[in-house]
């Protein structure tokens, strides 16, 4: 009679955690990559230089914008204190005035609060594949909610930070 051979069972090794997956952004494959903005963004800044200084955070909050009384709806992937991208495959153009109208979510604790009103223009649009919408800088912003951004920008990269995304 053969002889049982006992067989070496793998011991696990414990490791990192692994990290939380970003959520799928509708429309939109992948966060657009930084670049320089058209020279007609310029709600803040007053020269070439100043014009990418304000941080962009990838996003995906929904939107609601009036053009003309016709609401539309659609998601922001990009955010930053001077606009945000608008995720959409039917972007408008360059130069169109938008009534924006968006709620962040509550994990962004009081940044989040009521809903941001603000007014915009369509600065560029992207056709590419995977990135169809359009970028649009806030205008008429008064020190309250420039206040109100700045506070939300800065729970986003709170946010980012500590998930590590």
């Amino acid at each position: 009679m053969p002889v049982p051979v006992p067989v070496p069972v793998p011991v696990p090794v414990p490791g990192p955690a692994p990290r939380p997956q970003p959520a799928p952004v509708p429309l939109c494959a992948k966060p657009l990559p930084l670049r320089a903005a058209p020279a007609s963004v310029s709600c803040l800044a007053d020269s070439a230089s100043d014009r990418r200084a304000e941080m962009r955070w990838p996003v995906d909050f929904d939107v609601d914008y009036r053009i003309e009384g016709t609401y539309l709806f659609a998601s922001i992937i990009d955010f930053s204190a001077l606009g945000i991208f608008v995720c959409t495959d039917a972007p408008h153009p360059q130069g169109t005035r938008l009534h924006l109208r968006f709620t962040p979510p509550v994990e962004l604790g009081t940044a989040a609060g009521k809903p941001f009103e603000l007014e915009g223009e369509v600065v560029w649009v992207s056709d590419e594949t995977g990135h169809i919408g359009m970028g649009v800088r806030f205008l008429d912003v008064d020190l309250p909610m420039h206040q109100r951004l700045l506070e939300l920008v800065r729970a986003i990269a709170y946010l980012d930070v500590e998930t590590g995304n």
